[in-house]
């Protein structure tokens, strides 16, 4: 197992391999919607699997991928999606995806939405994380490779938003390199082994609960 989601009362793993196909089959689904080397995608949500695949899709596409936390305002959650250029935003359910489409309108280079909970009525012009992976499973997967081929260490891999306690939020930018070194120099502080368990509760928007819940355990093949 990579991952674990509580589903009731139960855990449903998630295999490395699964994971693997999912971040490909995201990466593609995202490719179909014209997202381009260089670009940023949105992400806003709580702790799950689906935040993690389309950070990782976004990355391996040769974007960027950017957190919005959970307890954005509307006008912070403009400016961060307009800041960044986002021409694909990720929400996690309707509650998220009212407050995106109550700014679309200033948002014109945002294009297409995805939501990782299907909506209980179709919403035009948004598409469900399901619809995405279906599109990308469709897919080259010669297209995938290529992009992740074509990465360079120095490139931006992440935006971190500052929290604007001092003026409008700041992005951080993290190249695959820093993430990279970063996580490893964690695994060895932290000692973390293959069959070690992270818990993952701290918002995704952190770098700090990135590595602990993303990158270090794909580098030690931890769940």
């Amino acid at each position: 197992p990579a991952l674990w989601t509580r589903r009731g009362e139960a855990w449903v793993p998630t295999s490395w391999k699964q994971y693997a196909a999912r971040v490909r089959d995201f990466a593609l689904g995202l490719q179909s919607l014209g997202f381009e080397r260089g670009q940023s995608l949105t992400i806003t949500g709580f702790n799950r699997e689906e935040w993690l695949v389309a950070c990782l899709g976004a990355i391996a596409s040769g974007g960027t991928s950017v957190g919005v936390y959970t307890t954005s305002s509307a006008e912070q959650v403009e400016y961060i999606t307009g800041h960044c250029d986002a021409p694909i935003a990720v929400v996690e359910n309707e509650g998220y995806l009212r407050t995106l489409l109550s700014i679309r309108g200033r948002l014109p280079k945002l294009k297409h939405i995805i939501i990782m909970e299907a909506p209980s009525q179709p919403v035009e012009g948004v598409l469900t994380f399901s619809e995405v992976l279906e599109r990308g499973a469709r897919g080259d997967e010669g297209d995938f490779y290529a992009r992740l081929d074509a990465l360079d260490a120095s490139e931006v891999a992440q935006m971190i938003y500052t929290s604007g306690t001092t003026g409008a939020p700041k992005a951080v930018m993290l190249s695959h390199h820093n993430i990279c070194w970063t996580a490893a120099q964690l695994l060895t502080c932290a000692e973390v082994k293959e069959d070690d368990v992270v818990l993952s509760y701290l918002p995704l928007s952190h770098i700090a609960e990135q590595l602990t819940s993303i990158y270090g355990p794909v580098c030690a093949c931890a769940q």
